[in-house]
Formats: C-alpha cells, sequence, structure tokens
C-alpha cells in the first residue's frame, strides 16, 4: 500500500533532537506547525484560523543536516509521505497519532517586498529599465 505523499510549509515548533540507532544511523525528530490564515475583514490584521501540528522523522546525512542547520522557529517546507500510528496511552487508552516520514527539508526564504521596494531605485525596480548585459564570450 502506497502511504499518501505531501508537503507542507510551516514552522518548528523546537529544535530538533537528533540521536543515532544503535547501528549507527542518524534519526532527527522535529514537529512543524502549519497554521491557515485569513484576512479579518473588519480589523483589517491577518490572523491564525486553524493550526495542525505534524511530528517529523528524518534519516542519515538529512538528519545530521537538519539538527544543524535548522532551530526552532525557521519556516520551512516538508516534502514526506503521511502515515498513522496506534498506541496505548499512560491510561491504557487506545491514541492515533499522525507522522510524517520526512523525503526533503528546505528552508523557506521569505522576501520583504515592501521592504525591499522601499530600497530599490527606480532602476533596479524595473530591469527592463537596465541596457542588456554583453555575453561573456
Amino acid at each position: 500500500m502506497a502511504l499518501p505523499q505531501l508537503t507542507m510549509t510551516g514552522n518548528l515548533t523546537a529544535d530538533p533532537e537528533l540521536r543515532f540507532t544503535p547501528s549507527g544511523a542518524a534519526v532527527a525528530n522535529f514537529t512543524v506547525a502549519c497554521s491557515k490564515r485569513r484576512k479579518n475583514d473588519a480589523t483589517g490584521e491577518w490572523e491564525d484560523v486553524a493550526t495542525c501540528f505534524l511530528a517529523c522523522t528524518v534519516w542519515k546525512q538529512d538528519a545530521e543536516a537538519v539538527a544543524e542547520e535548522l532551530t526552532k522557529g525557521t519556516a520551512v517546507t516538508v516534502v514526506g509521505s503521511l502515515k498513522q500510528r496506534s498506541y496505548e496511552d499512560r491510561d491504557g487508552n487506545k491514541r492515533s497519532a499522525f507522522e510524517v516520514d520526512v523525503y526533503t527539508v528546505a528552508k523557506v526564504v521569505k522576501s520583504r517586498p515592501a521592504e525591499r521596494a522601499a530600497t530599490q531605485t527606480a532602476s533596479e525596480a524595473d530591469p527592463w529599465s537596465r541596457p542588456a548585459e554583453e555575453p561573456p564570450y
């Protein structure tokens, strides 16, 4: 059975936790919070409508890179397989949780168009107003 693949963008809720299996394979665990936002017509402000928290697991060299490069609050895009795990809590109640087996993690670079536009000259803002560059040959 093929597991559903998903792509999500959100923020790390804590620093990734890196550990190693007895055979020496690196594994990193982290949680991503994904929020749906909407603009409140009354106030004109953006507000979070719903937030989903998904536990993520990444292995081997990617695990070490994630642990080294990412910290709490980092905006990331994660691609992986969604799986459901069942377990019993301390009181003996049956529970289930959704987790992501990660294929790829990438930092999200957020641009700030208003700040960028305020510091650009007219010729920088309009690439067509600049003369064409000479070819390198």
